[in-house]
């Protein structure tokens, strides 16, 4: 079975409440059973 990448984009707000734009990967693996999530800060 193959690894399953999942692209997320996660919008979070600070104490500001500055709409902050993380672009994600989640990496999902079934044997052993794991998930990574990868975040870059996305600038706009």
């Amino acid at each position: 079975m193959s690894d399953q990448l999942v692209s997320v984009t996660i919008f979070i707000l600070d104490s500001l409440h500055n709409s902050v734009m993380q672009n994600c990967t989640l990496r999902v693996q079934r044997q052993p059973v794991t998930a990574q999530l990868r975040c870059a800060e996305g600038n706009s």
